[in-house]
């Protein structure tokens, strides 16, 4: 069962990825900048969303590499 902060990151990364979508499907010329943008966006709140539910404070930051080796901590494998 997901606490219920995991399920608020994960659904704020839902609505970054639908956001790069729709964008990458809707617009021309497509706004890359901005759909590469939700699509960070979306990867470091499903980070976040992983440290959560496994009760870890996530960080304030926006440092990928940072947040994928907090998560390997947990789990190192997928």
């Amino acid at each position: 069962m997901q606490r219920p902060e995991t399920l608020k990151w994960y659904n704020f990364a839902q609505m970054d990825m639908d956001a790069a979508t729709t964008l990458n499907a809707h617009m021309y010329p497509r706004p890359l900048e901005i759909i590469c943008y939700h699509a960070e966006q979306c990867t470091e709140k499903v980070l976040k969303g992983f440290l959560v539910e496994n009760g870890i404070l996530p960080p304030k930051t926006h440092d990928l590499p940072l947040l994928c080796d907090k998560c390997i901590e947990i789990a190192p494998s997928p």
